[in-house]
This record gives structure tokens, C-alpha cells and sequence, in this order.
């Protein structure tokens, strides 16, 4: 199998950074002197000097890498920048975005290794808290959904993520640092002390969860797992992990995309009476792009089923989590 095309992703505007944060001075532990260099610097180390940059951002910045590509789809944020080089390019493709001051180049190594494993699917990337859509490799398998969600106007990476084959592998939280602003990291994290950690990983390294389908998309804010449920898994890590399986195994028992899941686990938690499962599962249907009409009416189904003041209950822990907007 060919090495993938190293790509770095320069678009956006850093507008919670203000300033060219890809410009931003830092010595990391890839030995660069701005911000992007530490990305690029990690995929040379790995794949040599042929890493693209693509975006619309400072030329200064763009020029970093190897090649500078512009943008096919303009506008389209990431999704467009990953699209752009796939079509330019024979191979598959290691994306990285610019903005990663704790990525090395074994956090890339890492996700190499695992994409050997996993030549069948389409999408495989890093994942610590969440999954890292700009962290990870994209197959030309891949080009005909993401044209397609391109061309109907649907640029959530994560959604695309989800309506493809994934396979995710764990990476320390210092790999996935993004620096939105200027506090977002602090001198110490592109030191090579997240290096043990992802050796650490490679060594034991298990298959990932295929990601569940999704023909809807996501709000770009990450999802926020339960404090409890965190709690929970750390203390009983294999209950943790078996319980995510059977969820994956029943997502993919059939057609339904991921935002008709949602609302269906809400109707389900109106009639157990649910409070924290219901908020948890509503938030889950807006980052699938459900409305707040839709969300609602999946509650009021339960009103002639389970009574009114159980549905009643239900709504008003929804307009909890509708306040919240998360």
C-alpha cells in the first residue's frame, strides 16, 4: 500500500485567536519556529518533503510546505480543503490541520500504523475525548460522499466522518490541542513528553469503533460526554467499552441515519422517565441537525402512551438543553 499524501490545512481566519495564529511563534518539539511548522514538520518526519498545504490563508504561512494547492471549493472549510487534495492526488491522504502544537510525528506514525489494519475503510483518525476529523487519513474511496455533501451544501466534516467506513484510534489529549487562542496551549505542550504517551498507544493499539452512519449534519462544537459516564468507564473500563459496542452494533442493525436515532432514543426516554439519558440523547439529535420542532414532537408522541404528566416532565428537560444550546 503507497504512503498517503501529507496535506496541512491553512484556511480559516482565526478570528477567537486575533491574529494569523499559523503565524503565531512557537518552538515545538518538531524544531519549527511558527505554529504550522509543527504540523508539517511531523509529516515530513514521517513521509518526507512532499507535504501539500491547502486553504486560503497568509502566503507566508502557505508556503511552509512543500506545495501549495488552491482551494476547488473555496468556502467549504475543511471538508473542501480534503476534497481538493484528493482529487489532486493519486494516493490517499494524511490530513493534519495547521493549528496542533502538540502533534509529532508518532501521533502520525500511530494512525499510519492503524490504517494498515484497516485498508477497507474509507476514513481512519485520531480520537481522544472525540473524534479528530483534521487528524487522520482519507481515502479516495471517500471523494464521491464528500463531493456529494459539497455539492448539497452539507459541510460538516463530522457528518461526512459519520456517513463513511471510520475507524478511530486513541491519542493523548496533548495530540489533539487545537489553538483557537492564545492561551490554548502553553510552552510545555509541543515538548516531547506527549511522545512516551503515543508510544505507549502504538504499542497497544486495538481496533477501533466503526463510527456510527449519518446522512445529516453535525454542529461543529464537539459533543460533551457526561461527567458521570467519564467517571463510570474509568473505573469499569471494560464494561465501558462493551457497553459502546453493543450501542455501535445496534446503530448498524439498520437504515436509520443518526438524527432518527436520536429522536427515537428521546421517545424511548420520555416513557422510562429519564431526565439525564433524555437531555443527553436531545443534545445529540441537534448535532445531527434535529430542530427544536423535531425534537419536541418526538416527546409529544408520548402523550396518549405514557400521560401528560410524564410528557410534560420530559419537555420541560429538553427546554433545559435547548437553553443551553450545546
Amino acid at each position: 500500500m503507497p504512503d498517503p499524501q501529507p496535506l496541512v490545512l491553512v484556511g480559516g481566519r482565526s478570528r477567537r485567536f486575533g491574529r494569523d495564529k499559523l503565524r503565531e511563534p512557537f518552538r515545538g518539539s518538531m524544531g519549527g519556529t511558527w505554529l504550522v511548522d509543527q504540523s508539517i514538520l511531523a509529516l515530513r518526519a514521517v513521509f518526507g518533503p512532499r507535504v501539500w498545504t491547502v486553504g486560503q490563508s497568509d502566503a507566508e504561512a502557505s508556503l511552509r510546505g512543500d506545495r501549495h494547492l488552491a482551494d476547488r471549493w473555496p468556502g467549504a472549510g475543511p471538508l473542501g480543503g480534503i476534497l481538493t487534495a484528493l482529487q489532486e492526488s493519486a494516493d490517499d491522504v494524511f490530513v493534519l490541520s495547521g493549528d496542533l502544537p502538540g502533534i509529532t510525528d508518532d501521533h502520525v506514525r500511530l494512525i499510519a500504523a492503524a490504517a494498515q489494519r484497516y485498508p477497507r475503510h474509507d476514513v481512519v483518525i485520531g480520537r481522544s475525548a472525540g473524534p479528530e476529523p483534521c487528524i487522520g487519513i482519507y481515502r479516495r474511496s471517500a471523494i464521491a460522499v464528500l463531493t456529494d455533501r459539497i455539492q448539497r451544501g452539507d459541510l460538516s466534516l463530522l457528518g461526512a466522518v459519520d456517513a463513511l467506513r471510520t475507524a478511530h484510534v486513541d491519542l493523548p489529549p496533548e495530540a489533539v490541542i487545537n489553538a483557537n487562542r492564545p492561551e490554548d496551549w502553553p510552552p510545555a505542550v509541543g515538548s516531547r513528553r506527549s511522545t512516551t504517551t503515543a508510544r505507549k498507544t502504538l504499542m497497544a493499539a486495538k481496533p477501533p469503533r466503526r463510527a456510527k452512519p449519518a446522512t445529516t449534519p453535525r454542529r461543529a462544537a464537539p459533543a460533551k460526554v457526561p461527567a458521570t459516564y467519564l467517571k463510570f468507564i474509568d473505573r469499569f473500563p471494560e464494561l465501558g467499552k462493551a457497553h459502546e459496542a453493543i450501542a455501535d452494533a445496534v446503530n448498524r442493525a439498520g437504515p436509520l441515519d443518526a438524527k432518527t436515532l436520536a429522536l427515537i432514543k428521546i421517545g424511548i426516554c420520555v416513557g422510562a422517565g429519564l431526565e439525564s439519558a433524555l437531555r443527553s440523547h436531545v443534545r445529540r439529535a441537534m448535532q445531527h441537525g434535529a430542530t427544536i420542532p423535531e425534537i419536541e414532537q418526538a416527546i409529544l408522541l408520548g402523550m396518549n402512551t405514557v400521560g401528560f404528566p410524564r410528557t410534560t416532565a420530559a419537555w420541560s428537560w429538553a427546554r433545559v438543553q435547548f437553553e443551553r444550546g450545546e
